[in-house]
């Protein structure tokens, strides 16, 4: 195989989602990119053709320490974008000290590029000048095997604090049990419930939506990141508000309703997602083709 560019995919630590994505990422890049996948907090090499700060907040020690040609920052949903968020504690080397609201700003003084996770959050961003590529996050098909549901009505989620009181109250109401799992997801959790609820208020990657849909869990969904695509109401899920209420309602009505035809269905719409159906804009990303 011909040398190909070196390209460092930065991530914020090992067994973390990102770290998770990156990997799978790497995999199908691989044919035309010798991809790393690092903490960016244990970067050991340099001179990158290019590298995607997947935790973008430490472009500035990406850019000093790996020194790549072309830095790319991911930006996976609004919230981490957003000037109301408080930076961290600390100073940037590159950037000075952290500000509140600044993060993402110092970042950008970084970058060459953003990649964003869906069309909406590209729409939505501030002009920052840089150009902005449309990559969205995809599931590891071979990994999220499709698999029979629980014989019970058994509703697994996983997600932010947040996101474990609007689904533990649904659940309640709904009667039903509910289960989150140690760590990460993977095909042997998703074999232990029926369907799965994802309420989260940011996440544009929906990478644990689309890995239950993988392993074929009917999914109940709030309209956040790719969830408007990929939910097919009645078919492979429920879209609902981000309301226990309504969430319980959306469990009770799939309690009765064909889960197996559903399941099917929902891993036919992961099978469009998967990583390798990603890699045409993700690989324009890093060598920086034209808009």
């Amino acid at each position: 195989m011909p040398d190909r560019p070196r390209v460092l995919l930065a991530t914020d630590g090992s067994g973390r989602p990102a770290d998770r994505a990156a990997r799978a990422l790497a995999a199908v890049l691989a044919d035309e990119f010798a991809c790393f996948v690092e903490p960016h907090f244990d970067v050991r090499h340099r001179d990158y053709a290019a590298a995607v700060a997947f935790a973008w907040g430490a472009a500035g020690s990406l850019a000093a320490n790996a020194r790549p040609r072309r830095l790319v920052l991911a930006v996976r949903d609004a919230a981490s974008w957003n000037d109301a968020v408080p930076a961290a504690p600390g100073t940037c080397r590159v950037c000075g000290p952290a500000t509140p609201g600044g993060r993402f700003r110092a970042a950008a003084n970084h970058g060459a590029a953003l990649a964003v996770a869906t069309a909406r959050l590209a729409a939505d961003l501030p002009a920052v000048g840089l150009p902005v590529y449309v990559a969205e996050g995809g599931v590891d098909l071979d990994a999220f095997a499709f698999c029979p549901p629980a014989a019970n009505m058994v509703v697994g989620w996983s997600g932010a604090p947040a996101d474990a009181v609007v689904i533990r109250a649904a659940c309640g109401t709904a009667g039903v049990t509910d289960v989150a799992p140690i760590g990460l997801p993977d095909t042997a959790w998703h074999g232990g419930v029926a369907i799965y609820v994802d309420a989260t208020a940011t996440d544009a990657t929906s990478a644990g939506l689309l890995e239950a849909m993988a392993c074929g869990r009917p999914v109940v969904a709030t309209d956040a990141g790719l969830a408007r695509e990929l939910v097919v109401p009645g078919v492979n899920g429920v879209l609902v508000a981000r309301d226990p209420a309504a969430i319980a309602a959306a469990v009770t009505a799939l309690h009765g309703s064909d889960l197996a035809a559903m399941g099917r269905a929902a891993r036919a719409t992961a099978e469009r997602h998967g990583w390798a159906s990603k890699a045409v804009a993700w690989g324009a990303a890093l060598r920086g083709d034209a808009m």
